[in-house]
Order: C-alpha cells, then structure tokens, then sequence
C-alpha cells in the first residue's frame, strides 16, 4: 500500500490472534519483574527558581548593560593543602541558580615521568568510562563536566543548578576511589580490564596520529619542546603505552592512588540564587571545599614539596651569542605536501601581580621584570603583527594559506610568534621572506601616526575587559588564573588601562629592544618543518 500523504510505501498485517487475546487479559498475567519505573535523576535540581532582589532591577535600570558592579572573587578557606576561591557573578547573573566549580589538584604525581603521565591519563579515562551511566541523566539536567590530567596534576571541572553541581562533584570524586579500589581488589572483573585496553589503545592511536598532524602544528609542538624545561616528547609516551610489563591495569590503580593521596587543593566556585546570597555563599564554598578534603585526603601531613609542574622555561641565546636557534625536521608523513616555518622571539618576564617581592623571587639582573609599559607595547605590537604578515605573505605573495603572528607565552616569559604554512615554498625561502617582512614591519610601525597606535591599543585593550555573556563565562576567566596558576584574579582589570595607555614612542622602543634585526636583545627560534618534497629538493 501507499501512503496518502508522502506516497510512502507500507504494508498491512494482521496481528496474532494470540498476542491480541494475551494483551487485553493483561491484569491475569504475571509481570513481577518484567517491567520498572525509572529512577529519579539524582541530578535534577531542587531549586529552579530565579532569586530577583527588590533592588536589582531597579540597579541594573540606573546602570543599564555595563553595570558597574561586576563579578569579584574572594578567599574563603586557606590552608596549607586547601584554598577555596568563591566568585559572587555580577548583579546581571547573581539571581541564576547556578554553579560552576573547578577543582586544581596539584600533585608532582601526574607528570613526574612519561609512565606517570600516560599511567595517570589512562586511569581519568577508564573513570570516565565508568562515568558514562551517569553522563546521560546529568546532560538531561543540564550538567556538563570535564575530568583531565596536566602537568601540574589534575583537573574536575562541571557546571550546573547550585542544588546539584555538590551531589555530581561527590558522584565523579567518590567513583575514582571506587576504580582504584575495584583494581587492588579484583572486584572489577573483566570490565575494568575491558575499559583499560580500550582506552589504551585509543591513546596508542593518538600519539601514531601525532605523525599526521599539519606542519604548523608538529612546528608548535617542537616549539614547546624547545622552550619548556621539563617536558616529555610522544614518542615517550608511545613506548610506555606499547610496554606490558609497565602500562598495565595494576601499575595504573598505583599511579592513580599516588595522585590522589598528595595533593594541594585549589578550588574555584562560583554561584547565584538563593542559597548563595549573603553569609550562605561563603559558608556553602568552604563546605564544598571541606568535603573535597576529606574525600582526597593526603597520606602525609601535608602535601608534597615536589614541583607540581611549573617547570619554567628555557632562556633562548641573543643574537650576539648566535644567529638564533634553528630547528630542521623534515614531516614523516609523505602525503602531505606542505613545509611550515614557525619564528618565536623571546623577550623577558612579564609583569606579575604587583605584591611580589621581585629581588627574593630572583627577578634581578639580566632577569629583572619588564615594566609595565613596555609589556603593554609588546601586546600592541603582537595586534599590528597579524594583519600586516597575513597581507604580505598570504594575500601579496601568496606564499601560505595559513599564515598569523601573535603573542607567544611561555611559563610567564613574553615573545611574539610568527607562522606560515605552505605547499609551493620551501622552509629556507619562507625565512627569507619573514625575515624581509620583519624589516618591512618595523619601518611599518615608524610610519604609523600617534593616533593608528591609540586607536589599536584602545581596542585592545577593549578586548581584555570584554564584558562576559554568561556567568559561565565570568567563571571561566578566574579559572584561567587557576589553572596557570597566577592567582592573579584582578589582571584583566589591571592591564586594560596599561593597554590603552601605550604610545607610539613606546611601540618603537619595544620592537627597536626585542624584535628589530640586528638589535643585541633579540632572541629568535626558527623551527623548519620540510615536506617529502621539499626536502629531497633541499
């Protein structure tokens, strides 16, 4: 037969005579067992409801969109092994029952070593594996979380209703002591092992696709090979993951219990509705904070002096010393055929947040901080980079299709990055023409008018203090301090007006002291990632 409608094609049957008569005498049929009601959702929220103060509509009508009283962030627990950070969002989100939470536990555990890190990464993964029979009922909650391992140590992150965001936080913490526990005990069984051999080769695949990746992006992974200090390289981890005897089930509920068992608290909350208005909020975030604690307690009286993976960073030679520094490697994947030339020029060491002391932290010397202005000028010149290498190299000389310049950081040490990605060019004459092109800029940067220069570093500037969209959003840019942790939670207020000060005066004696050819100061590294191609040319 056909359909009426959409002409779709169906065919009639006649139902069993059997099943009609067993369906309508379905009271005298035994069901016991055979059919439940679902559970509730254990992350639905208890409390919806938008918590409006009396006075907050007329507020926000007196300020209107820019409201001036925004979101702040105070320290509510400090310990030794505990800090708990609570950020009350700006008035515009204050009334939103929700919560973001971000625990930083820092432990050396997690990168001391590449069968560290891969042992511990592997375990967050066979969690999350473990995780996927609540991951359902808390996205139809309107929950999200992320579970990760860094350098540093490792990383819960969710967000949801305030009523709900601590019962999830216990769910994900409580079930990564139930893996290690099933591991030690054999409870698991098959399962775990199951998950663990998945998730293994998952990872083995990962680092096989590293080899694959875009020219550009091996150039950034080489550059921070280069640059950090302590730092392990993918063909490490691929041995690990390819060795039994080390990447095993058993090694993994080791590596994992050792991370857990010695860390360093930071724990970022933010909150709205009513039960975080007042004294409530406070008390509720140490609470929180509290009960982390005791479900992560340390096995020593407190935690380890071991680095926690804030390694620093290599100091690059000037170029009296040296031409630079010149890295050539040619892409092991022989289908593809584009060559890139990534250039990062080091400067010194940012400024901090002010209170510290810089003469005991060791910023003297050749090390001393730069001032404030003349960091601000180094972000104005990473603004005026971009357009003007994407015009020369991609849109003039059609060098690369991929071609950009920003401000490169490393462990607080600013630089500026140049890449270009190409199919036509090889690595040596790409460097010649960013070398060109760094000429061109410079003179670039001394033909602009007082008022070009004012005009990109007010929209700069304007960038940084961008007002949030979300209290998400406000979240996110506190748990950006947290995660590199600079605890600098007043920095973007701070460096707007640095920004939006700078001159054209300071522009040119920050480009004439790091960047300018031929200056004592400067500091390059260029990375050469050949193609096949190129390279048998080369």
């Amino acid at each position: 037969s056909t359909e009426r409608w959409y002409r779709t094609v169906f065919q009639e049957s006649a139902l069993p005579s059997s099943d009609l008569e067993r369906w309508a005498n379905v009271g005298s049929v035994g069901t016991k067992g055979l059919t439940a009601v679902p559970g509730l959702n254990p992350f639905m929220p208890t409390d919806s409801e938008l918590n409006i103060s009396p006075d907050a509509e007329p507020k926000l009508a007196e300020s209107g969109p820019e409201s001036e009283e925004e979101s702040s962030v105070a320290l509510v627990v400090d310990n030794k092994d505990l800090r708990v950070h609570l950020v009350t969002p700006s008035l515009r989100f204050r009334a939103q029952p929700k919560m973001s939470v971000l625990v930083h536990a820092l432990t050396p555990a997690t990168y001391e070593s590449p069968e560290a890190s891969m042992l511990c990464r592997l375990f967050v993964r066979v969690v999350l594996a473990e995780l996927n029979s609540y991951a359902y009922d808390a996205t139809v909650a309107g929950m999200g979380y992320v579970v990760m391992t860094t350098s540093s140590g490792f990383l819960i992150s969710m967000t949801g209703f305030e009523s709900q965001v601590p019962t999830l936080l216990r769910t994900i913490v409580s079930r990564m002591q139930t893996v290690i526990e099933q591991i030690e005990t054999g409870e698991g069984g098959g399962l775990l092992e199951q998950r663990f051999e998945q998730q293994r080769e998952l990872l083995q695949q990962t680092m096989r696709n590293t080899e694959k990746d875009a020219p550009y992006k091996q150039a950034s992974y080489w550059l921070n090979q280069v640059m950090e200090d302590k730092v392990w390289h993918v063909d490490e981890y691929s041995k690990v993951l390819d060795d039994d005897s080390v990447c095993n089930l058993r090694a993994v509920a080791a590596a994992a219990k050792r991370m857990m068992s010695d860390t360093t608290l930071e724990v970022l909350l933010t909150g709205g509705g009513a039960a975080m208005e007042g004294e409530a909020g406070p008390a509720k975030a140490a609470a929180i904070g509290n009960e982390l604690r005791e479900l992560l307690p340390n096995s020593s009286e407190g935690p380890s002096t071991t680095t926690t993976g804030k390694s620093g960073t290599v100091k690059l030679p000037t170029e009296p010393e040296s031409n630079g520094l010149l890295l050539r490697r040619i892409v092991r994947d022989p289908t593809n055929e584009n060559s890139a030339v990534q250039m990062h020029f080091q400067t010194s060491v940012e400024v901090g947040d002010g209170t510290s002391d810089d003469e005991q932290a060791g910023f003297t010397g050749e090390n001393q901080r730069m001032s404030v202005t003349e960091h601000a000028a180094l972000d104005v010149i990473a603004r005026l980079a971009y357009p003007s290498i994407f015009k020369t190299l991609r849109t003039q000389q059609q060098l690369g299709y991929l071609v950009s310049g920003y401000a490169g950081r490393f462990d607080g040490i600013a630089g500026l990055t140049l890449v270009c990605q190409s199919s036509n060019t090889p690595p040596p004459e790409i460097q010649r023409r960013m070398d060109e092109w760094m000429v061109t800029f410079g003179d670039e940067i001394g033909a602009m008018s007082e008022e070009d220069i004012s005009t990109n570093a007010k929209a700069l500037a304007a960038s940084i203090i961008q007002k949030s969209d979300s209290m998400l959003d406000q979240h996110q840019i506190y748990a950006g301090e947290i995660q590199q942790m600079r605890y600098d939670f007043n920095r973007r207020e701070r460096r707007a007006p640095e920004v939006a000060n700078v001159t054209k005066a300071d522009v040119v004696a920050a480009w004439n002291k790091w960047y300018a050819p031929g200056v004592t100061t400067r500091k390059p590294l260029m990375l050469h990632f050949y193609s096949t191609k190129d390279a048998e040319v080369g």
